[in-house]
């Protein structure tokens, strides 16, 4: 799991809807949706949503939101300084290895 200080608390989404914040860049893929905002932090924060739409069960809500958070903390996401980035997960993590979710994150914030 990733530590305390790496992770967005709840306040980051009440100020996004109070003062109508836009992300600075979005990103998207087949596995996730990023939006990255940005932050006076000399890290990145993140924050794994995982909607109960699209996954009902909360347990395999929060396998997918442990397994993602693990990979961000083994392979140092958390380092790039200035970001404050939502994951968002899309429905067909479910037919993916945890393997192939490392694959997908690696392309995705390696560009």
């Amino acid at each position: 799991m990733l530590s305390k200080r790496y992770r967005l608390p709840t306040s980051f989404f009440k100020e996004i809807v109070r003062e109508r914040k836009k992300p600075a860049e979005t990103l998207s893929n087949t596995l996730f949706l990023a939006k990255i905002y940005t932050s006076p932090n000399n890290y990145s924060r993140f924050a794994v949503v995982v909607s109960s739409a699209n996954f009902k069960k909360a347990t395999e809500r929060n396998c997918l939101r442990r397994t993602v958070y693990e990979i961000l903390r083994k392979d140092g996401f958390y380092k790039k300084p200035n970001q404050d980035i939502v994951l968002i997960i899309k429905p067909e993590i479910s037919r993916t290895s945890p393997e192939e979710i490392k694959d997908e994150l690696f392309k995705f914030f390696r560009n």
